[in-house]
């Protein structure tokens, strides 16, 4: 008895202790700034609040994660991560109920992994998210109906889940095993969950919004739905930045240039705010052909943020140079670009291997208007293209790809399946990634289509053209995750 009433009494303690730490309107504001990506106005809001208070931490280290994401600085990288620590261990001395204290834990943990992810910081990544899982796992264990921790736990699942055979000695490393349905369906739900601003979990709910779409376009592979995610997302809120700006990944990544271009005054509104933007504007205007892409490339490649995509940003406008007929220009952009060192994500290494490559020009149209959803502009471009005048092996492999593309685009499969056969069949011995992408849509299709033993077949093609030397981690990612998906579900 006198322990049961010795429990009664901790736990009083604990809630009124938990009650001491409110979630605030001015709490509020600092999630606002920090989704609307006003990262010093975020920092000066939170010079206001209680450093008492559990929901202070959390921001403070949220602040320094949003800050490296909006402009990345290796130089004050280490300090952030020494913020974030010192924000988890006062977490860790608060006086609130474990699950509250696990789970705030684990929510900076996710995000500190996130943040060294994009330093390519690999082993302090793995070490946080382990941390998170077990921290997040722990608050669950404390109460089943706790949905919050869903929403990391969600995504650390769905990606590991996505990782095939050959690398899951990096999920045994960290004692974590995936499932990517499990995953977006802890996620989707989550974000079908009814709240407003006012509410503390409102934040966290959009956030996982946020990475279910992203997870839906790169491990589910299903654009559509991803893209439909980010639509059904907070159409009643105000906007902020991080809407805006998940919508122009999503919408360029899905070929709806036209989409984005509906928000490009705010995009060149904020871009000064967060300069990325000035490459997604390069990026919006030459899939429309608008000679603005140039100053906006040229504006990128001035700014801190051209560490992450200044090989790809270079790229495009040796393009733009390419398609103008400005040979000087194209000729020296694309030197700067075969001279960067040090590139680090495979958009920028891929960009730097095809400069390598010669240009065709009426190819490299049909490229820019499909990547940028103009399929009938495309169209016309290609259909003026006789393959008798190809004479380079890799321009024939590129112009069946390219027909495959616009084929499946526009409903005509066994067209697609031809022209993607064909490019096979050209591409094979090629060092260039067309046969590799066309057997991967082949197994799309067939996988669609319900032909399983056609799609395993083709997957499995996909990842075995040894030449290729273009996007082969990434091919074989999706080739293997798809694989995966389909022998699980049967």
């Amino acid at each position: 008895m006198k322990k049961k009433n010795i429990f009664l009494l901790l736990l009083s303690i604990q809630l009124a202790s938990f009650a001491q730490n409110p979630y605030t309107i001015q709490h509020k504001e600092v999630q606002y700034f920090i989704y609307d990506l006003k990262i010093v106005e975020a920092k000066k809001a939170i010079e206001h609040l209680s450093r008492e208070n559990i929901w202070t931490q959390y921001l403070i280290a949220k602040v320094e994660v949003f800050g490296q994401f909006c402009t990345p600085n290796l130089n004050s990288f280490e300090s952030s991560l020494k913020e974030i620590d010192k924000q988890i261990d006062l977490i860790r001395s608060k006086n609130v109920l474990p699950k509250y204290k696990y789970f705030f834990e684990g929510e900076i943990q996710f995000h500190k992994a996130w943040l060294a992810f994009q330093f390519s910081d690999y082993i302090k990544s793995a070490r946080a998210l382990h941390l998170a899982k077990q921290n997040l796992r722990r608050s669950l264990d404390l109460d089943k109906n706790f949905l919050l921790p869903l929403k990391s736990l969600g995504v650390i699942n769905t990606l590991f889940g996505a990782i095939p055979k050959k690398y899951l000695w990096a999920t045994n490393a960290i004692g974590y095993e995936g499932d990517v349905d499990q995953g977006i369906d802890a996620l989707s739900k989550l974000s079908k969950i009814k709240t407003n601003e006012n509410k503390a979990n409102y934040w966290l709910i959009k956030e996982a919004t946020y990475w279910l779409a992203l997870l839906e376009l790169h491990i589910q592979n299903n654009p559509e739905k991803s893209w439909n995610t980010i639509k059904s997302n907070g159409s009643n809120d105000e906007i902020n930045l991080m809407d805006i700006y998940l919508k122009t990944i999503v919408a360029q990544k899905i070929k709806k240039n036209e989409e984005v271009f509906q928000s490009v005054s705010y995009l060149e509104e904020r871009k000064n705010e967060f300069p990325i933007l000035y490459y997604y504007l390069g990026l919006t205007y030459l899939y429309r052909l608008d000679a603005r892409c140039e100053e906006r490339f040229l504006q990128f490649l001035k700014s801190k943020n051209k560490q992450k995509f200044a090989a790809s940003t270079l790229q495009k406008l040796s393009w733009w140079y390419f398609l103008n007929g400005d040979e000087f220009r194209y000729e020296t952009t694309k030197q700067k670009l075969i001279s960067l060192t040090n590139l680090r994500t495979e958009r920028d290494l891929q960009a730097q291997k095809e400069a390598h490559y010669s240009l065709n020009k009426k190819l490299l149209h049909t490229r820019i208007l499909w990547d940028g959803g103009y399929t009938q502009e495309a169209q016309s471009i290609l259909q003026t293209v006789k393959i008798s005048s190809l004479t380079d092996k890799t321009f024939q492999a590129e112009y069946y790809y390219r027909m495959g593309q616009l084929s499946r685009q526009l409903k005509n499969k066994d067209d697609a399946i031809k022209y993607y056969k064909k490019a096979i069949e050209i591409g094979t011995s090629l060092p260039r990634c067309f046969a590799a992408k066309s057997s991967l849509k082949l197994g799309e299709i067939y996988h669609r289509s319900g032909q399983i033993q056609d799609a395993l077949e083709y997957y499995e093609m996909a990842t075995t053209f040894h030449k290729n030397k273009e996007y082969k981690r990434a091919i074989e990612l999706k080739a293997k995750g798809a694989k995966k998906r389909i022998i699980d579900s049967n």
